[in-house]
Formats: C-alpha cells, sequence, structure tokens
C-alpha cells in the first residue's frame, strides 16, 4: 500500500498518525543554540510536507513561531486537528509579515528541503534577508533518523556592525575573529553562549576545529566545546565569506572567576596541531589565546 502511494499521500498519512507513523514519535532537529521563540519559516514544495517537517521535526516548536511559504495551498489543510496558522502563497507577503527594525529578531530559521534551497524561490528566501542584514549558516541535523534525510536547516543571524576591524588573526590563511559577545548571565551548573563572527582572506587549508575552554584559577581546564566554526568544514570557506558561530560551553557548578580561552587546531593523521594566534597589532597571543573572564554565581 505504501509503495503505491504518492508522496501527498504520505504524508497526509503522517498528520494523522496512520499506518507505519502510528507509534512513531516526533522529534526536533534544530540545533541547541535555536533560541525559543525565533521565527522558523518552512518553505516546501507539498502543502503536506510542510505539515510533515512541523509535526515530525519540530516537536515542541510553538504554531505560532512558524511561517509557511506553500506555492499551493490545500483547502483540506483547515481539517487537521491543528492547521497551519500563518501561510502565505508568495514569499513577498511572508517577507513583509516578518518584524522589522527595532523589533527585528537576532535570529532567523529557515527548514527547507535541498531541491528547494537551489531553486529560484529558495535564492529569494536568502536574498531577501541578506539585504535585510542577516548571514546565513547551514546547520547539519544531527539527529541519526533524520541526519541523511532531505532536509535542510538554515540559521540567518543578522549581522553586528563591528566586523571591520579583525581582533585576533590565525595562519597563513588569515583566518580573523572579528568580534564576539557572550549571551545570558553565567550561572552555576548551566550554560554559556559564546557568540562569535569569523572571515579568512583565503580558502582555509585544513578543516579547522575551535576549541573554547574555561580554565579555572590554576589553569585547568574545568569545561570545553570543540567544533567546527559555524558547524561547517572550513575548507569549503569562501574568501571573505562571514561565518557566525555560537556555541555553549557548560559553566561548572562551582562560583568563582573563570578565564575563556580560545583557539584553533586541525587534526593532522590523528595527530592534533595548534595554529597560532595574532592580536590586530601582531602581538603573539600562542594556541589558546585569552578572550574574557567570566564571573560565574550561584544558581538563584
Amino acid at each position: 500500500m505504501m509503495d503505491d502511494a504518492t508522496p501527498t499521500a504520505i504524508y497526509q498519512m503522517a498528520a494523522y498518525r496512520l499506518a507505519i507513523f502510528a507509534d512513531q514519535p516526533a522529534v526536533n532537529i534544530l540545533p541547541e543554540t535555536y533560541a525559543p521563540g525565533s521565527p522558523l519559516i518552512l518553505h516546501a514544495q507539498l502543502p503536506w510536507l510542510a505539515v510533515y517537517m512541523r509535526d515530525w521535526l519540530l516537536a515542541g516548536v510553538p504554531e505560532d513561531d512558524l511561517r509557511y511559504w506553500l506555492p499551493g495551498a490545500d483547502p483540506a489543510l483547515a481539517y487537521l486537528p491543528q492547521p497551519p496558522r500563518h501561510v502565505f502563497g508568495e514569499w513577498p507577503a511572508l517577507a513583509d509579515a516578518l518584524p522589522t527594525g527595532e523589533a527585528a529578531p537576532e535570529q532567523l530559521w529557515l527548514l527547507t528541503t535541498p531541491d528547494q534551497r537551489e531553486s529560484a524561490a529558495g535564492a529569494l528566501i536568502f536574498e531577501t534577508l541578506d539585504r535585510a542584514g542577516y548571514a546565513s549558516t547551514p546547520y547539519p541535523i544531527q539527529h541519526e533518523r533524520y541526519r541523511l534525510a532531505q532536509f535542510s536547516v538554515w540559521r540567518f543571524q543578522r549581522r553586528p556592525a563591528d566586523l571591520d576591524v579583525p581582533q585576533v588573526q590565525f595562519g597563513q590563511e588569515d583566518i580573523q575573529l572579528l568580534t564576539w559577545r557572550v549571551v545570558g548571565e553565567p550561572r552555576a551548573c548551566r550554560n554559556l553562549r559564546l557568540q562569535s563572527w569569523w572571515r579568512s582572506t583565503q580558502v582555509p587549508q585544513h578543516n579547522y576545529s575551535l576549541t573554547a575552554v574555561l580554565a579555572n584559577a590554576e589553569g585547568q581546564p574545568v569545561s570545553q566545546r570543540d567544533a567546527a566554526i559555524g558547524e561547517t568544514l572550513m575548507q569549503l570557506w569562501q574568501p571573505d565569506q562571514l561565518v557566525f558561530d555560537e556555541r555553549v560551553v557548560p559553566l561548572p557548578c562551582q562560583p568563582g572567576r573563570y578565564d575563556l580561552l580560545l583557539g584553533l587546531y586541525w587534526d593532522d593523521g590523528g595527530q592534533l596541531r595548534d595554529l597560532e594566534a595574532l592580536s590586530a597589532a601582531g602581538e603573539v597571543l600562542g594556541t589558546r589565546f585569552y578572550l574574557t573572564s567570566v564571573a560565574v554565581e550561584a544558581a538563584p
């Protein structure tokens, strides 16, 4: 029966939890850096595929945060127990409905399919948000059930103003840390959110990883988060491409003052090799340079 069903019929069965979908749990494929309340655009060629994305890939995301771009809406969607609320047939109407000015969100998200991303319609989304001051970053889907599925997750982060002068530089490729900020109040046993912006004047020679280390007063690491910048392969970067990174660093449960250190390294056949950091003035900062201090307070 499933072999003969059309894609729309399969997605309709999923919407009503029929057949093989009766006992499957819904998941949330968004990364931990997703900020609840951020607008999330669903772009799909088939209306029922967009409903599938909502019901099965975005568990826990409120309906009011979703924006659907559906070129041909199906009237049958209105009979769902929870029909899509913010549906737009044309991109300009959806774009006009997004908050602007001081009300513009720090981040927007897009869940789509690779074919739609590469289409003229998909390009329109990226062009519009780029003009509105947002930089795009793809996020690999980490959930094992959907890792190889045909879906794409993108984050659009509002660009800050202070991106002209690099603060720190790495390597012959001139990988540059442009600006950074710590988001939220550091509380014991919680998480620190570090946001940073990067670019490279050349295509990086290796797929480097960025390490963010919290060290205590004795210089000993107490917490660490390692990952590629923006969770992207750096050898795919284009010269002067702007890349946004946000990583969540667990905070220790012991209140106190900790230093936040950053460094870049790559895997050279099983041996980890570090890049040396230089300040904008050319001062050697070492392979783990001091970024800032964090005063961790006891949780209320």
